[in-house]
């Protein structure tokens, strides 16, 4: 099972000089990571010269000698389980020697009892009928047996069978039944038992000692309660009540010599769990807890005189579920300590005694190895190898982000900062090698290969079959091989393409896919979210004649080999140069590729940045590992997006180097919550980087004209940036209608001082609605519209309707059918005049002025509802419109933020009507006469970029001439543009059509041909062009 991370946006890098060639120099250390204080360890059994335990790190089970120290691997125990249960765990069986049990196997009839010296690793198993059990002792040679007709004492021979032998002293078991026996470890030869009267059988339960090796039963005084364990020479009963505790012993060597008359009793209180463990010193040892889960505290109490219970230190910590505490001849050992600091620990008998307490065995921190190493946009994952108890072993992951982040920036799934460890088992991890291997990239965190089954084995998950390999993933994809098949998995969708290939070299970078397409041949395909379509991007002709099994992208670099004869080579992506390198295990760089020498441990970089070999540096020495010398992300690594090389030392010590070799240009990409926003809709924007960066800026700029209108900047970021947009302008405002571009500039985080340069790739654009129209258009794209009235019935239209046409930003038009009915406002009477204005009542959107043949001036706020046109109500402005026979909508003449209208009475004077933003015009205001002299007066917006009103006119000769608004509500002398324009029977400023931000007019000549002048932005036209034919059909356009 494969589990990943998803996201991530495409983008290309180009080569650049980002920093100067130079010596790699070592940028940050990272300290091994701890992986605990101590090491973990189980005692199993108290010998006399030594102690049966586990231990972290060590194999299986190990004897340790008290005197010397030293350990001995206990062979003959290697696979063999034991159950913390008595009797199914080693007990103490009389000097070094020591018994367990196996419990029965299914089908079988017998039960398997084993005896031996762990020091010699000497074993010896005994086959005896099912059901019974007992306890060993007298150094391993006597089993007292717990069997079905009563106890029996067997003597254990060294052949393996068993001899009976004579046991006095009990009563008849077909009067009495006998409980289980248990032993006196210090001892190993006095057992205790219990015999309960059967029925019809009259008189309380009797207990009994047992000298195994005599064979003789001593019963103990009736003044004893009944039960007791057997510890150190003494016979004691610990009973923990709900308030008081009771202690109560006997002496066994009184209840020998038949002296015992009365039991020693003490009582104590402590709230809490409380569990006996043995006797040493004359004091009974006890573990105490106070709630599940607290810590296990030790404490001891004095056989005689009673007290309150004392609290040893250190706490125990042993991992046995029972017993913490391994009663044997030597003492009473355990595992405890403080938090740091942990030891086995012996309470024994002093000289004079008292109890004696002794460290036996301080625990050393866990022993750990690297084994995997990993490091993706300025982070480190380092995988070690921690050995656990009884041979296991488990993978602690530590992640270490290098690369600064603010709060408006993002980087990869971190993981845990350290003792997270990976539900997985070592699989393969490079060409020959094998470790844990975890593949950075992806978008939520590392990838790695889990077996199937693991429990809690957590994040995004697919089964892809035994025997699967990560082979490279990006923010959103990764190539996964599995059965001889190479798959692309989409975690975040758990999608996997069905477009699936054989094996293949193959390699991901920003949303492409490289793969080998045959001999010298490697492709690039796009790969698009949900694998809609993976298209051809590129092809790549190696020069060789073998078919690459492995692929490495960095940057715009792309490493091919054939294998580990090779051949092998570098390919310039930017700039199609290729460069043959040697054969073997390398990792590809940012301009360099990194190999580690077998033989000789060093670590060498080889620049390659000049599309040449250039000179080779040794990083490092240290010992390979892993078959074959290939440890590529075992203890080393390159980061693809960063460009450093980390490499860890013996001491698990992550060392991090600057390559010392020029950098790429950033690269990335921009991407979009929506398509289409609106001022204050929250536009989310993002995308993922090449490599880290110190800071960024994004522009956001007009299209067509390129106007700035807001500027959005973010801190330090590794891989991800993300910002809001509220569609406003930097000063507050709404922006017009229409395309804008996004361009994402950035600084990288190794030459933080340098000037911001865009970011390769990351372009997007964006289309504003419900912001400012602009002059002459009807609708949210910025578009502009050119109204045309139907000359004659058509089957789709009457005459006097008027067809909406709207500008393709190429400098077309185009209609999708939309027409303003001639029965527009019918019961207010003939329209006469339409006039495309702006914002004339404030609302943000252009308004449609319209004169009616009664005088009255009104104003439609928008459209009119083309589907009732004959409900559509215009508001009223005025009346007494009719002296005028032209009138204009000029834009806003007067720069005062609203939409004007200049009018021509019959007379030729000209009339300036300012607009007030609420539906209405201030008083008129005389511009001056003579404008008769004109056939056409043109309201064109603004022609020169100063954001004021123009007018262009025709004149009888068919002149045309220009006139500048001034900003104060009237004209600047007028401007020749040019002549013959009278062969045009209609001309229209019809705003900005072909979308370079500019404003146009059309015209259209007597056969219906409709021509473009397109605006220079300085007041003047570039020649026609044609637009269409059959206009004619329509009797005007406004």
């Amino acid at each position: 099972m494969v589990a990943a991370a998803i996201a991530g946006l495409p983008g290309t890098a180009q080569a650049a000089g980002a920093t100067a060639s130079g010596t790699p120099q070592e940028v940050a250390t990272l300290p091994a990571p701890a992986v605990g204080a101590y090491r973990a360890d189980t005692v199993w059994g108290t010998g006399a010269t030594g102690f049966l335990h586990q231990e972290q790190g060590l194999p299986g089970y190990t004897w340790t000698d008290y005197a010397s120290g030293a350990d001995t691997h206990v062979a003959q125990l290697d696979g063999v389980t034991f159950n913390s249960r008595p009797y199914y765990r080693p007990e103490a069986a009389g000097g070094d020697m020591f018994a367990y049990w196996t419990p029965t196997a299914a089908g079988t009839t017998t039960v398997k009892l084993t005896v031996g010296d762990p020091a010699g690793d000497s074993w010896t198993t005994y086959s005896l009928p099912t059901g019974v059990f007992g306890v060993v002792g007298v150094n391993g040679t006597r089993l007292l047996a717990h069997e079905t007709d009563g106890p029996h004492l067997l003597q254990l021979n060294a052949d393996g069978t068993t001899s009976e032998l004579t046991l006095s002293g009990l009563p008849d078991a077909s009067s009495y039944t006998f409980t289980a026996p248990s032993l006196d470890a210090s001892s190993g030869s006095i057992a205790a038992i219990t015999a309960a009267p059967k029925p019809g059988t009259t008189g309380p339960a009797r207990s009994f000692l047992v000298d195994l090796g005599t064979g003789k039963a001593v019963e103990v005084p009736a003044a004893f309660p009944g039960g007791g364990r057997l510890s150190n020479g003494y016979l004691y009963s610990f009973v923990n009540g709900s308030t008081t505790n009771t202690l109560t012993s006997l002496k066994v060597s009184d209840i020998l010599a038949g002296t015992a008359t009365t039991a020693t009793t003490t009582s104590f209180t402590l709230p809490g769990t409380n569990v006996a463990g043995g006797i040493a010193g004359g004091q009974l040892l006890f573990t105490n807890t106070t709630t599940y889960g607290a810590p296990v505290e030790l404490y001891s109490v004095p056989l005689v005189g009673g007290g309150a219970p004392t609290r040893i230190d250190p706490a125990v910590t042993s991992g046995l579920q029972f017993d913490s505490l391994i009663p044997g001849p030597a003492g009473i050992l355990t595992v405890g300590g403080t938090g740091t600091s942990q030891a086995v620990q012996r309470f024994s008998d002093a000289a004079d005694g008292t109890l004696a307490t002794a460290a036996l065995r301080t625990l050393p921190p866990p022993s750990a190895t690297t084994a995997t190493l990993s490091m993706d946009y300025g982070q480190v994952r380092q995988v070690l190898s921690v050995p656990q108890l009884g041979g296991t072993t488990r993978f602690d992951l530590s992640t270490t982000p290098l690369a600064a982040k603010s709060a408006d920036s993002s980087t990869f799934g971190t993981g845990p900062a350290q003792n997270g460890f990976l539900a997985t088992a070592p699989g393969p991890c490079a060409v020959d090698a094998s470790c844990v291997r975890i593949v950075d990239g992806s978008f939520y965190g590392y990838s790695s290969v889990t077996p199937a089954g693991v429990a809690n084995a957590g994040g995004l998950q697919h089964g892809f079959g035994a025997g699967a390999t990560i082979v490279d993933a990006d923010a959103e994809f990764e190539i996964v091989n599995s059965g001889g098949t190479q798959y692309i998995w989409d975690p975040g969708q758990n999608m996997v393409s069905s477009q699936t290939v054989p094996v293949a070299g193959a390699a991901l970078w920003q949303g492409t896919l490289w793969r080998t397409a045959g001999p010298g041949r490697i492709q690039a395909f796009g790969l698009e979210s949900q694998f809609y379509a993976t298209p051809l991007k590129r092809t790549v002709n190696t020069g060789a004649s073998c078919a690459p099994s492995e692929i490495q992208v960095a940057q715009h670099w792309l490493y091919w080999s054939c294998g580990s004869a090779g051949p092998a080579g570098v390919y310039d992506l930017s700039t199609n140069a290729g460069i043959s390198v040697p054969a073997g295990p390398v990792l590809l760089g940012d301009g360099y590729v990194v190999r580690h020498d077998a033989a000789s441990g060093r670590l060498q970089l080889t620049d390659l940045h000049t599309d040449s070999v250039g000179a080779t540096t040794t990083l490092a020495t240290f010992p390979a590992s892993g078959p074959s010398g290939d440890d590529r992300h075992l203890t080393w690594t390159v980061d693809r997006t960063s460009g450093d090389v980390a490499y860890a030392d013996s001491a698990n010590v992550v060392h991090v180097l600057t390559p010392g070799v020029p950098a790429s240009a950033v690269s990335g990409g921009v991407g979009t919550s929506m398509q289409v926003t609106e001022p204050g809709a929250n536009l989310q924007i993002g995308g993922m980087l090449s490599r880290p960066v110190a800071s960024w800026h994004l522009v956001i700029r007009r299209a067509g004209t390129g106007q700035q209108v807001r500027v959005l900047t973010g801190g330090p970021t590794p891989a991800l940036y993300e910002t809001t947009w509220n569609g406003y302008t930097d000063s507050g405002a709404k922006p017009l209608d229409g395309w804008y571009t996004l361009q994402l500039w950035a600084t990288p985080a190794d030459d933080p001082t340098a000037p911001a340069t865009p970011v390769v790739g990351a372009t997007a654009s964006v289309l504003v609605q419900q912001g400012v129209q602009t002059f002459h258009s009807f609708n949210d794209d910025g578009q502009p519209s050119l109204f045309a009235r139907v000359g004659a019935d058509t089957r789709q239209n009457a005459a006097g309707d008027s067809l909406v046409y709207e500008g393709d930003g190429k400098g077309g038009l185009f209609t999708q059918g939309m027409a303003i009915s001639s029965r527009l406002a019918a019961n207010y009477g003939t329209v006469n005049a339409l006039i495309p204005f702006g914002d004339l009542n404030g609302d943000g959107q252009n308004d449609l002025l319209v004169r009616m043949s009664n005088g009255t001036l009104g104003y439609f706020s928008g459209l009119p509802n083309v589907n009732n046109p004959a409900a559509a109500r215009p508001i009223t402005i005025g009346r007494g419109w009719t002296i005028y026979n032209q009138l204009v909508s000029v834009g806003d003449l007067n720069h005062d933020g609203h939409d004007d209208l200049v009018a021509r009475d019959n007379s030729g004077v000209l009339w300036f009507y300012a607009g007030n933003g609420h539906g209405g015009f201030a008083s008129r205001v005389r511009l001056g006469g003579g404008w008769n002299a004109y056939t056409k007066i043109v309201g064109v917006g603004d022609l020169n970029g100063d954001g004021v009103g123009d007018l262009l006119a025709v004149d009888g000769k068919g002149y045309l001439w220009r006139y500048l608004g001034n900003g104060h509500g009237g004209f600047g002398a007028r401007t020749f543009l040019g002549s013959g324009y009278w062969i045009y029977n209609a001309l229209v400023g019809v705003g900005d059509l072909n979308g370079d931000g500019r404003n146009d007019f059309v015209a259209r000549d007597p056969s219906g041909v409709l021509w473009l002048y397109r605006g220079d932005g300085r007041g003047g036209f570039a020649g026609r062009s044609r637009i269409s034919g059959g206009w004619n059909s329509f009797s005007a356009l406004y």
